[in-house]
């Protein structure tokens, strides 16, 4: 049986997700918006999440709390 850590993909942390919670938190402060998380599932059968959301006035974010350069894949 895996742990909860070992389920998570390598670079996820506790500590990157909470700065990404405060980073979406500080710019909806900014922008006079309430951003929350949204997950959008898609007609092919999958899904995407979005770190902040505001329908009114349509804004979509991603947040990213990483320390380095980013890999191929992060950077697309």
């Amino acid at each position: 049986m895996k742990t909860q850590n070992e389920n998570r993909a390598q670079g996820d942390s506790i500590e990157q997700r909470e700065a990404e919670l405060l980073l979406i938190a500080a710019l909806g402060e900014r922008l006079g918006v309430q951003l929350s998380k949204h997950r959008f599932n898609l007609p092919e059968g999958g899904w995407l999440e979005i770190d902040g959301m505001c329908q009114v006035p349509p804004l979509l974010c991603e947040a990213w709390a990483h320390h380095g350069k980013p890999k191929s894949a992060q950077m697309n």
